[in-house]
């Protein structure tokens, strides 16, 4: 039987997730902002449960900082942590992608080279959102053929699609650049390679946060919508 009451909340959820991630992103909610679950329940017209789950979600986003005893605020971002965060990610994608090319099939591999097609297309266009989409989707594809639920979660928890969105704004590099970045990946997976599949995803990943001149503690902004 459906529980009509618990689908109508998670789908309320789901519309403040949504509505606050584009805040923050097109820089209406500032980093260091203060957002209460009241807050949140009166200006959608829901109640606070559907709010503090939302808060929760974005909280494990990386996007909100919940802190006891004193409220949940915007968080906010420096170079330094996007090079950290980078940084343990290419180790966990190292790995990832050597036990991808053990595994991975013909007609998978030809998957993964349909998403690559996906995002250099909407690099080209200029669709921020989709592009990050496909280049979370494009990583998440080859730790999945990884087949390593501890090396999943491990993934999942470095808060992958916020710092991607993040990276791509602050980048100096055109969505089509950044794009085209993965076709040297690809090709080393295509090809079976495992040595240089992992030298390519070290080398993209680390070599990313050079192509932004800013000191490692100065903050970083989301990109403003135009």
């Amino acid at each position: 039987m459906i529980d009509n009451q618990n689908t109508s909340r998670l789908l309320h959820k789901d519309f403040i997730f949504n509505s606050v991630y584009n805040q923050i992103k097109d820089g209406t909610l500032k980093p260091g902002e203060r957002i209460t679950e009241m807050q949140l329940a009166k200006k959608f017209g829901m109640s606070q449960a559907p709010a503090r789950e939302a808060l929760r979600e974005l909280e494990s986003f990386g996007l909100v900082e919940i802190i006891p005893y004193k409220g949940n605020y915007i968080r906010k971002f420096t170079l330094k942590e996007l090079k950290d965060n980078y940084r343990v990610r290419a180790g966990l994608e190292m790995i990832g992608v050597e036990d991808c090319i053990k595994k991975i099939t013909d007609e998978e591999i030809a998957e993964l080279g349909e998403i690559l097609y996906k995002m250099n297309e909407a690099g080209k266009l200029g669709m921020v959102d989709e592009f990050v989409d496909y280049d979370v989707a494009f990583h998440e594809y080859f730790m999945e053929k990884a087949d390593n639920q501890e090396l999943m979660n491990a993934w999942q928890r470095t808060h992958i699609k916020t710092w991607t969105a993040l990276n791509t704004s602050v980048s100096n590099l055109s969505q089509e650049r950044l794009a085209h970045r993965h076709t040297s990946i690809y090709e080393a997976i295509k090809k079976r390679d495992s040595d240089a599949a992992v030298k390519e995803v070290k080398s993209h990943l680390e070599s990313l946060t050079n192509k932004i001149r800013m000191s490692d503690e100065d903050e970083l902004f989301f990109e403003k919508s135009k």
